[in-house]
């Protein structure tokens, strides 16, 4: 039922066009309903679960699937010349917004929901080139978050309005009620599919649980209210975890239940992986009901929750920090509590229901008038004319970011190459470069480059890491496009023009070139047998990234380019992480839907270290710090990870034997072994790539270096890891 005193719109005529079989449609549809628009719903989803409220008239186009978002052009076009509304709503850009693009109707709204936005144009230059046309056609568009409005203004450089128009909840249905059960409940309502980051839940709840004792954990549950097609994976992973006799997996319940589900958890989850979460309308219900959330850091949902106030804001993908949050939240009642009070206060005053369908109404009002000024409180991020239209030619910004520390020597070449990148036409280029406190003269000579061009700035890095570096000189940073560089790296001159038509060809989030190790001429014999050994598969374990002429789809890319928007998607780099960021980061973008690029034609050098005491430590760093983003990611080693490692336990194995008396022989066999194997390697490289003698005989002992040093690093990485030890500071210390 209406409210009393609810004001309502007669005479307004809108036809929506969206999925029926949507809760989210079925709301607005009721809510417009009761407000006097005449509502007309046009679907091509089946409705038949849904009792439409009397008096809407539901119309199901002949055509289904995603044929029928463009076959359905026709009846629909029909449909309209008969109805002749006051206006046209599509909700979800990808299909219905391309119905509506082609039925050429006026004025028409288009409503964006997330996955349409975030995921879809990402799939193919198809499909963003699709999409961007139905948002260019669009007389308006409205978006359920700020952070997805931002998404969208990233899409389309038109001078479009994007209202910003909450789904909200009723908070008398959506409220408070006395606790009727015993035991601290875990909880979460959602789709059981990947990206809803679900399994990250039932891990970080396994961690809690295992850190407490038997007595002090007696009653906790975890409940998942929800179905979807990781169901069965979900339930087999709870008996891994051995948390199955604490599970309970609930299936898919009617809306009107949720309320009483929420009442019966102390804590509410939400941990996607995605930024498609564009607007946590669940969380924003146990808000409601006045429960702490705790959700990850994806766009939507730290739009919703303010960290430490009315819940936690975690790193996505971090089970430790959620194991953490879950056990701050068991042993404080009193910020529970705290946390609920503020979340719901922020519903009421932020995402009521009522509100909303206001701010919609606004929207639909502005549109359908004509009227220049916006409507009274609806919430318009302002369009702006593109440039072309006022007269001024701009140029577009690539920012180069570089994290450094005591590189006094090489800087100064360094910015000197990269400030003499060839562009192409219309862009412009910065140099952001983050500190890591040198003490050897590089800061004084960042200054006196930076006074000297206006291109080149610097940021303290005050971790002394490459991840915080990276992120530091990100946030200084201005460009839409985002390259990183190493010092230690020559380019070529069209470095940066390659990275960006590889952005633009291929559609990809991160593209990069080859990962080429040569050596300086003035580096010396074993600085030449490192680089020959770089790039030998016996070395590189058949990675993709060391391959010179491979061009397609990767798992890593060296260094990196991207469009900036992907660190809105996809995260920063994880500060966690002393080694093996890159690989870090670009898994996420891969787990996240999204797609990198290796080209042959991004061309640069690296400078490998010098001495095989410099090597072995920068590899037993890469060991070491592999397990630790395995742990993040729930990711089982590869052959190339895990051979160096078994080889180095069985080398200890042997040793003792042969210390202990056992027997002597294993050892003999194994080295031997060893040995006959690296001479092979070192035979079959030198033979392709044919090195002075001074180098040829150092290439097995490098070699060797590879192996054993990542291989300790591994160990003890894991045992650190299975022995829930924070990283060692003893792997902090960068090797350059």
């Amino acid at each position: 039922m209406k409210p009393e005193g609810m004001p309502r719109e007669p005479g307004l005529e809108v036809v929506l066009l969206a999925p029926a079989n949507v809760v989210h449609t079925q709301r607005w549809v009721e809510a417009l309903h009761d407000r006097g628009v005449q509502v007309v719903l046009v679907t091509q989803h089946d409705e038949s679960r849904w009792q439409a409220p009397t008096g809407v008239r539901v119309v199901r186009l002949p055509h289904s699937g995603n044929a029928g978002y463009f076959l359905n052009v026709f009846a629909l076009r029909r449909l309209l010349r008969e109805l002749r509304p006051d206006l046209l709503n599509a909700h979800y850009a990808s299909g219905y917004g391309t119905t509506a693009a082609l039925v050429g109707f006026r004025p028409w709204l288009l409503s964006v929901w997330g996955s349409d936005v975030y995921d879809f144009p990402y799939e193919g230059w198809l499909q963003a080139r699709l999409l961007r046309r139905n948002l260019r056609r669009a007389d308006a568009i409205a978006s359920t978050s700020e952070a997805m409005a931002r998404q969208v203004r990233r899409l389309t450089h038109e001078s479009i309005e994007i209202f910003t128009t909450p789904f909200g909840v009723d908070t008398n249905r959506f409220a408070p009620k006395p606790r009727q059960h015993r035991g601290f409940v875990v909880g979460t309502v959602k789709t059981l599919a990947p990206k809803y980051g679900v399994d990250l839940l039932l891990r970080g709840y396994a961690e809690f649980v295992h850190a407490r004792s038997p007595d002090e954990i007696a009653g906790s549950t975890l409940v998942v209210v929800g179905d979807g097609e990781q169901r069965a994976e979900l339930e087999a992973l709870a008996t891994t975890l051995r948390i199955a006799d604490r599970t309970r997996f609930i299936g898919a319940v009617a809306h009107a239940t949720v309320p009483r589900w929420l009442n019966g958890f102390d804590v509410y989850v939400a941990v996607s992986r995605l930024d498609s979460e564009s607007f946590g309308v669940a969380v924003v219900e146990a808000s409601a009901c006045a429960l702490p959330v705790l959700v990850s850091d994806v766009d939507g949902l730290r739009e919703v929750v303010v960290d430490g106030e009315t819940g936690l804001v975690l790193p996505r993908d971090d089970v430790a920090a959620l194991a953490r949050a879950l056990g701050q939240l068991f042993d404080a009642q009193e910020l529970r509590e705290r946390l609920g009070h503020a979340g719901r206060q922020r519903v009421i005053d932020r995402y009521e229901w009522s509100h909303c369908v206001d701010l919609m109404l606004a929207c639909y009002q502005r549109l359908a008038s004509g009227r220049a000024e916006p409507a009274p409180d609806a919430r318009v991020i302002a369009k702006s004319p593109p440039a072309a239209a006022r007269g001024v030619v701009e140029d577009k910004r690539v920012s180069v970011i570089v994290p450094c520390r005591n590189e006094c020597e090489h800087i100064a070449a360094f910015a000197a190459s990269a400030l003499a990148q060839a562009l192409p036409p219309g862009w412009t280029l910065e140099i952001v470069i983050a500190d890591g406190m040198s003490d050897d003269g590089t800061r004084e000579a960042l200054e006196e480059m930076a006074a000297q061009d206006p291109r080149v700035s610097f940021v303290d890095n005050f971790e002394q890491i490459v991840s915080s570096g990276l992120n530091r000189a990100l946030a200084a940073s201005t460009g839409e496009v985002v390259v990183r560089m190493d010092v230690h790296t020559e380019y070529a001159s069209d470095y940066v023009a390659q990275c960006l038509a590889a952005l633009e060809a291929t559609g990809a989030d991160n593209v990069g070139g080859p990962w080429h190790a040569v050596a300086d001429p003035a580096g010396g014999a074993t600085q030449a047998a490192v680089a020959a050994a770089f790039q030998s598969p016996w070395v590189a374990g058949g990675a993709l990234s060391r391959r010179l002429d491979y061009n397609g789809p990767a798992d890593t890319v060296y260094l990196g380019a991207w469009r900036r928007y992907s660190f809105d998607r996809f995260g920063l780099f994880d500060e966690t992480l002393v080694r093996n960021q890159d690989d870090e980061h670009n898994l996420r973008i891969v787990r996240g839907g999204g797609r990198l690029w290796q080209s042959s034609r991004i061309r640069s050098s690296y400078r490998p270290r010098a001495t095989l005491r410099q090597v072995f430590r920068q590899y037993l760093q890469y060991g070491y710090w592999k397990p630790f983003v395995m742990k993040k990611h729930g990711q089982a080693a590869s052959i190339r990870q895990f051979v160096p490692a078994a080889f180095v336990l069985a080398l200890g194995v042997c040793t003792i034997n042969a210390v202990v008396g056992i027997g002597a022989w294993p050892l003999f066999v194994l080295v031997s072994s060893y040995a006959a194997v690296v001479a092979a390697m070192s035979t079959t490289l030198l033979l392709a790539t044919p090195q002075p003698v001074a180098v040829a005989w150092r290439v097995p002992a490098v070699i060797a270096t590879y192996h054993v040093a990542y291989g300790i690093g591994s160990i003890v990485g894991a045992f650190d890891v299975l022995s829930h030890r924070p990283p060692s500071d003893r792997f902090s210390t960068l090797t350059r």
